[in-house]
This record gives structure tokens, C-alpha cells and sequence, in this order.
């Protein structure tokens, strides 16, 4: 299970499974950034189907924000001991985060079990689009409200490719020097990972 991106590890394994097991790997996304129609062993619920490449890569520029939210506090996988079990390397984020994004994923958790049979009898009667998934998340990772800002300044995102370094979602202070120093050119960088920040610095 994934946010996104372009299943890369989907790419490096599936050759091998096929091979030594006889397996047929299928990926299934949230989005789906490959836009390869020769893929159609990759799926996402939004991907180049209902979407076009700006509009994907708009959405995933910013993808951090929800993936910190929903990940769990394993630090980046290092490889699979005896028996296929997972190993991890020790989480960088902190405690504090840690425990922020235990509240939100009890909350989000709590919310569906007991509004679950509701929120079924009205997605059968009134049938999601990809538009308006597409605009929940682009809301949520490009238009945050004032609260899920001041959340998101306690948070830190795991670069997670087998080093420590952590960079900042949201830093309103880097973002006002940043922009002031080199325009909008440089908001994607080492401090901070939220565009929207940026533009509310001011």
C-alpha cells in the first residue's frame, strides 16, 4: 500500500517474482503518478485516466503533508529478516510528532466506525468522482486551514531513502525569508515541503 509516486519498487520486483515464483504483481494507488499506458499492471484511484500530467504532479508536489499524517512510526525499511519480517531502521521524527499523528489517525479512525454505515448509504445514492477526490486532496495539501497549518508546523517529514535527514512541512518563518531572498523558485527546498505555507507567510 502506497500514496503514490511511480511504483518503483513494484518495477524492481515484479520481474523476479515472476520468474522464480510464477507471481503477477498488480500495484494499486491513491495516485498514480506513471503515465505510461504499457503499465497496466499499475492502477491508481486517480491516475492518467481521469487526470492529466500537471494536474498529478500538482497534487504529489505537495503529498507529504497527507503521507505524514497516515504513515505509521516504523522509520524507513532496511530489509527482511528470517521468515520475511520486516526491519527497521529507528524513526527520526519525534516524540511529539509521533504522538500528534496518533491522535489524528485515532480521530480519523473513530470517525469512520461509527459514521461508516452512514457514509455508505450515501455513496450509494450519491457515487464519488474522481474530481471530487481529487479536490479533497488538493484542498487538504494545497489550501490548508489556519488549524492544520499550526499542525503541520510541529511536523517534520522523513526524506526516507536511507538517510536521516528530515525536512520540515511547514516553517512560516523560513518560508518568508526564503521568498524574499529568491521569489517563489525557491520554496521546494532543504527547510520546508508546503507551498502553501510559503504563501501564507506573507
Amino acid at each position: 500500500a502506497d500514496l503514490g509516486y511511480s511504483g518503483t519498487i513494484q518495477d524492481q520486483l515484479k520481474a523476479i517474482l515472476a520468474q522464480e515464483f510464477d507471481l503477477k504483481v498488480e500495484g494499486r494507488y491513491l495516485i498514480l503518478r506513471e503515465t505510461s499506458t504499457s503499465q497496466q499492471s499499475k492502477k491508481g484511484l486517480i491516475d492518467y485516466r481521469s487526470m492529466n500530467r500537471n494536474s498529478l504532479t500538482l497534487l504529489l508536489t505537495q503529498i507529504q503533508t497527507l503521507e505524514q499524517l497516515t504513515v505509521n512510526d516504523h522509520g524507513s525499511l532496511v530489509r527482511y529478516g528470517d521468515g520475511g519480517h520486516p526491519v527497521y531502521e529507528k524513526s527520526p521524527l519525534s516524540d511529539q510528532q509521533r504522538l500528534l499523528k496518533q491522535h489524528v489517525q485515532t480521530a480519523a479512525h473513530d470517525f469512520v466506525q461509527t459514521q461508516s454505515k452512514s457514509i455508505l448509504q450515501f455513496a450509494k445514492k450519491h457515487p464519488f468522482s474522481y474530481e471530487e477526490v481529487a479536490g479533497l486532496i488538493g484542498r487538504f495539501t494545497l489550501q490548508p486551514t489556519m488549524s492544520e497549518m499550526e499542525l503541520y508546523q510541529q511536523f517534520s517529514h522523513d526524506i526516507n531513502n536511507g538517510t536521516s535527514r528530515l525536512r520540515w512541512i511547514s516553517n512560516a518563518a523560513m518560508s518568508r525569508q526564503m521568498l524574499i531572498r529568491g521569489g517563489n523558485i525557491t520554496y521546494d527546498n532543504e527547510f520546508h515541503k508546503m507551498l502553501a505555507n510559503d504563501l501564507n507567510a506573507f
